[in-house]
């Protein structure tokens, strides 16, 4: 006799199928059982969170049998941090469901659309050039913690003595400052009772040089005692070297991390970072890849697409930050023009240009919107890296109604990039080739460039 089961009820499953990067297909008595969490081949405690006539919904909460492809992590967090999903999995299984993932959702619309293998990343490990650390607790009331957010929660923090995907360095630099604001006795900021005075740290390290930039975040409700804080991170010993430590105020109500005139306290406020030939000066909080290494592949392959369209007049390139994909085409295109809306990232995109000694590169301080409705000059490319959340239905008709020839989108986020072809398709735009690229080893994250071309 089969037992009941209701909602709330806990079931053993053997998961068929990863669906997605974070959930899985099971069946029970034939019936469709949607998983958060949990991996192919495993069998796992499922609770039954939703039941409908044609499926139900769970969350697997238990490992009672691993797949073939699970290791044991080697953090002591995991599983509590919300940093990693996958540090218990192999990396070359890692790969195959992302390439996976996103070939599966691609050719689900854009059949004639050829994916090409995933591109891995160069290392797998310490891979993040920049970190944002929060302030915070593991439970209430508890002692002061700097780390990620738990997983699935919004408001416990959780530290870690050593960090899998930061460079070794950010662990020394997060574990001294929360012991020095401990030693201080320093209260966090609460969101939800809005007082506090610690919000974030913010570490951002160059592949090429080794120099770190520090940027302390908190309100305005206690003063900083700046000597002992620059004491505190000049005394450790780190392979790199800290170039600059900035301090900024925000009295925001939200957990955002907000950076408005960060007040320089030690060296300097930037450090430099080289891509593919192109030297790139870093500010706290600039824009750029976080993982350096994996982001010199994503932007080649960005450039080998737009290059075999045998475009080489014009390109336009939007939410260009710093100025990293325009400045990398520039080589390639006789002009290339930047749309940001972030007015010091394109003060440092022209610097770059300078330092660069391009003169064919041009940047614009607007949002992308109004530039759109607003431009009258033709291109024959168009490259695009926007935000996690993409473009949306009403740019999408903008940037198609410029009738470039080509379009190259790099996508952090492949549902995202699915609902922009979607709205770029109704304009004669289908992409012909793209291609996975893994920035983010051990999470769900995966970068996509896609080259659309009009028909």
């Amino acid at each position: 006799m089969n037992e009941i089961v209701k909602k709330g009820s806990n079931i053993e499953l053997d998961i068929a199928q990863n669906i997605s990067m974070s959930k899985t297909l099971a069946f029970y008595n034939g019936m469709k059982v949607f998983i958060e969490g949990g991996y192919e081949g495993q069998k796992a405690e499922v609770k039954i969170t939703k039941m409908k006539q044609s499926r139900w919904e769970g969350k697997a909460v238990r490992t009672i049998a691993p797949a073939a492809f699970e290791k044991e992590a080697p953090c002591e967090k995991f599983g509590v941090c919300g940093g990693c999903r996958f540090l218990d999995c192999e990396y070359e299984k890692q790969l195959e469901l992302k390439s996976r993932y996103v070939s599966q959702m691609l050719n689900r619309s854009y059949p004639s659309c050829t994916i090409e293998d995933v591109i891995a990343s160069p290392n797998i490990y310490h891979y993040r050039n920049k970190m944002e650390f929060s302030f915070g607790d593991s439970e209430k009331d508890g002692p002061l913690e700097l780390g990620l957010h738990a997983k699935g929660k919004h408001h416990d923090i959780v530290s870690s003595e050593f960090c899998y995907i930061c460079p070794e360095d950010f662990s020394a630099i997060a574990n001294a400052v929360k012991e020095h604001f401990r030693h201080m006795g320093a209260a966090p900021y609460k969101v939800i009772a809005r007082e506090g005075w610690l919000r974030h740290l913010i570490l951002r390290q160059s592949e090429a040089s080794g120099e770190i930039l520090v940027g302390l975040v908190t309100t305005s409700s206690q003063k900083l005692r700046v000597e002992a804080f620059i004491d505190c991170l000049l005394s450790l010993s780190l392979e790199g070297s800290i170039a600059g430590i900035v301090h900024i105020q925000n009295d925001s109500y939200s957990d955002a991390v907000i950076i408005e005139k960060p007040v320089l306290l030690y060296g300097k406020g930037s450090i430099e970072e080289h891509v593919l030939g192109v030297r790139l000066k870093l500010a706290i909080d600039c824009f750029m890849q976080t993982n350096t290494k994996g982001m010199q592949l994503l932007y080649s392959k960005a450039l080998e697409y737009a290059q075999s369209t045998n475009a080489s007049v014009s390109a336009l390139d939007l939410y260009c930050g710093i100025g990293s994909i325009g400045l990398v085409l520039s080589r390639a295109f006789r002009s290339v023009y930047g749309v940001e809306i972030v007015q010091a990232s394109i003060e440092s995109a022209r610097e770059n240009a300078i330092i660069n000694n391009i003169g064919n590169a041009r940047f614009e301080a607007s949002d992308v919107k109004d530039f759109l409705k607003s431009n009258k000059e033709k291109f024959d490319l168009i490259a695009l890296d926007p935000p996690r959340a993409g473009l949306g239905k009403k740019v999408c008709e903008q940037v198609a109604k410029l009738k470039a020839p080509a379009i190259v989108y790099v996508s952090c986020k492949p549902q995202s990039l699915m609902h922009d072809l979607e709205s770029f398709e109704e304009y004669g735009y289908k992409p012909t080739i793209a291609c996975p690229v893994d920035l983010f080893p051990h999470t769900e994250h995966v970068e996509t460039v896609a080259l659309m071309q009009k028909q």
